[in-house]
């Protein structure tokens, strides 16, 4: 494993090859809640690099987030540019799940 863990901005998670680690969380504000985006062809924008994702907001603050998942266990929040958002919807579908993945792998 690596790192350790050094406070409540952290979380320890497993990536899709089995290394565990704690990773740190990117947090918009100091009282996120995630909230789904009401479209479900948004919200459920795809998979790649081993997870599932989702996109939502910030209930609080109003910054854009995507959720991830993997093996139906609950992964990271992180905050993400509506930009970034618009290419993955633009991509044809085997381009999006390239795309997600790489993302995931480098973040």
């Amino acid at each position: 494993m690596r790192g350790k863990w050094t406070g409540v901005a952290q979380q320890f998670v497993r990536n899709p090859r089995g290394d565990q680690y704690w990773r740190e969380i990117m947090s918009c504000c100091s009282k996120q809640v995630f909230e789904r985006h009401p479209n479900p062809e948004i919200a459920d924008i795809g998979q790649g690099g081993g997870a599932e994702y989702t996109v939502g907001g910030c209930k609080n603050c109003g910054a854009v987030l995507i959720h991830s998942w993997a093996g139906g266990v609950a992964g990271s929040i992180r905050v993400v540019s509506q930009d970034l958002i618009d290419s993955f919807l633009a991509a044809d579908p085997q381009s999006r799940k390239k795309l997600l993945g790489d993302w995931f792998n480098r973040s």
